[in-house]
């Protein structure tokens, strides 16, 4: 049987405090034993762009490949015991709604920031996952949302270039390029949760470890 079926089966929903260092970051908080498998391959796999310059709200995301996604989405569901409402999509977030409303659009358009993503060439950039993070509106509970929280250089970078075009402009702006929390999110109960609910997703959401494994090398 498949290594995806086989931990589909056999999830024992156990937590245990302990220290535990992912990717050189201590972390000291409770964490699922349980861990959730994924291929680098295939999470990392390179998809084209998509400009959300002419939707209605606007932000700049790093297009990312939905099928692996998906199947980490459904090992967490296994963990939790729920079914997550989902968007049908991933993406790293690099310029948020807010951001661009309230601090770059008078200085730079949505082109212009498309354009210096895709001179970036932000969707060949690598991105490693750290773990699965876990949000919860403190006001409501049963709100939650679950997200792959991501180290991503070249986002960072990118932010930075965003904000020296605009200080070309202007003197100061309330733009903070280093306010960047890196992440994927793979679903949420009721609606999705943002800094602005108090959610910051960062390592010191993450809630349970994340394993590599190559599919491909399955045997049954």
């Amino acid at each position: 049987m498949k290594l995806l079926g086989g931990i589909l089966i056999c999830f024992f929903v156990i937590a245990c405090s302990h220290e535990e260092k992912i990717n050189n970051i201590q972390l000291n908080r409770t964490i699922h034993v349980t861990k959730i498998y994924y291929s680098p391959l295939e999470l990392t796999k390179r998809v084209s762009f998509e400009s959300h310059a002419q939707h209605k709200t606007y932000y700049l995301g790093k297009n990312v490949s939905y099928n692996e996604v998906e199947k980490i989405r459904i090992q967490l569901e296994a963990v939790i015991g729920k079914k997550l409402k989902t968007r049908g999509e991933a993406h790293i977030t690099l310029v948020t709604p807010p951001e661009f409303d309230n601090s770059l659009k008078l200085q730079l358009n949505r082109k212009d920031i498309d354009d210096l993503a895709l001179r970036f060439k932000i969707q060949d950039q690598d991105f490693q996952p750290i773990c699965v993070g876990k949000g919860v509106n403190q006001k409501d509970p049963s709100m939650e949302t679950y997200f792959l929280v991501v180290k991503f250089p070249k986002g960072e970078e990118l932010r930075d270039e965003i904000n020296k075009k605009v200080l070309t402009k202007i003197k100061s702006s309330s733009f903070n390029p280093s306010d960047f929390y890196p992440h994927i999110t793979l679903g949420f109960t009721v609606r999705d949760l943002h800094i602005q609910d108090g959610v910051k997703k960062d390592v010191h959401s993450c809630f349970i470890s994340l394993e590599k494994h190559d599919y491909e090398t399955d045997v049954d």
